[in-house]
């Protein structure tokens, strides 16, 4: 699967600074349909960060994942890194 359509977090800016260049990781199914599902944090520096970017994620969508040429569910880790925007 590859995201054709990204919602960036609304992460704390605080929280992401004192964490830059870590990495929030999340347990994701991708549907045939290329929707993101059944989410859960694996990994997060912070737990305030976890709802922005659940909620960011569930907005994703992909090209799905084919087997025998045809579209398939898969179960993803995505690792998501934490910097702060360019200004």
């Amino acid at each position: 699967p590859f995201p054709i359509h990204k919602e960036n977090p609304q992460f704390p800016a605080e929280i992401v600074a004192k964490n830059q260049g870590r990495l929030v990781v999340v347990y994701a199914e991708i549907s045939a349909e290329g929707k993101v599902e059944n989410t859960r944090i694996i990994q997060s520096p912070n737990p305030l960060l976890s709802q922005p970017l659940l909620e960011a994620l569930a907005k994703w969508t992909f090209r799905p994942a084919e087997m025998n040429g045809a579209p398939a569910s898969v179960k993803a880790l995505i690792g998501v890194p934490l910097s702060l925007p360019a200004h």
